[in-house]
């Protein structure tokens, strides 16, 4: 009917403002009330030096204020949450691709609706500019802390503490190997569950890390 005639849209374009204006702001606000349990010192990671080089996925200030690690030896890769101005980058590795979800119109099961209608095309654009504006730009990203993984050139030891290694994240691994000396730095790459030991050592291998510099430790 006429009077529905934007619902369709309306509907869409309310979800997808769900998935991104609203999913960052709450997102956010969770980060900004979690506490410091206060039986942290048991749990402690003490190997962490505080001369040490940080790369972090983690939008807390955990490194700041629980390990005192200095702010200029730390890079937030994806930004930094806090209760003032928070600018975080939440994303996924699919590239939007330029061209109609055709695929939309096969799962409709009313003949009558097909890709030519108005509301469907409509509805399909907004769906696409969801995919564009949640994409990850690792590739910018990178270029932008060029002068960040430039300084890595004297790490000798890399930890990957609680990190999947995922596909949308590779790209700064294998920027890091480029600005290493990749013979001869060793890793340590942490675990939680078994399962995970044959994905992390595929993918090690598919960046060219050598088996003798990987050490792999479950980490509770």
């Amino acid at each position: 009917k006429d009077a529905y005639h934007h619902d369709y849209q309306f509907i869409i374009e309310e979800t997808v403002n769900l998935l991104t204006i609203t999913l960052k702001k709450l997102f956010i606000d969770w980060i900004n009330q979690l506490s410091i349990p206060d039986n942290l010192n048991e749990k402690k990671l003490n190997f962490l030096r505080k001369d040490g080089i940080y790369i972090t996925f983690n939008y807390t200030e955990t490194l700041y204020s629980v390990y005192k690690i200095p702010e200029s030896n730390v890079l937030h890769i994806h930004g930094r949450a806090t209760k003032k101005d928070s600018d975080i980058i939440l994303g996924h590795a699919y590239k939007p691709k330029n061209k109609k979800l055709n695929h939309l119109q096969d799962i409709l099961s009313d003949d009558s609706y097909t890709e030519e209608d108005i509301r469907i095309s409509q509805g399909n654009k907004i769906i696409e500019q969801y995919f564009i504006k949640t994409y990850k730009p690792t590739k910018q990203i990178i270029e932008s802390k060029k002068e960040f993984f430039s300084s890595l050139n004297k790490v000798e030891i890399i930890y990957i503490l609680g990190h999947s290694i995922s596909k949308v994240d590779l790209a700064y691994f294998e920027e890091i190997i480029k600005n290493i000396t990749p013979h001869t730095v060793h890793w340590k790459i942490s675990y939680y569950h078994h399962n995970e030991l044959e994905y992390f050592k595929n993918t090690i291998q598919k960046l060219g890390i050598s088996n003798n510099l990987v050490t792999f430790y479950k980490i509770n």
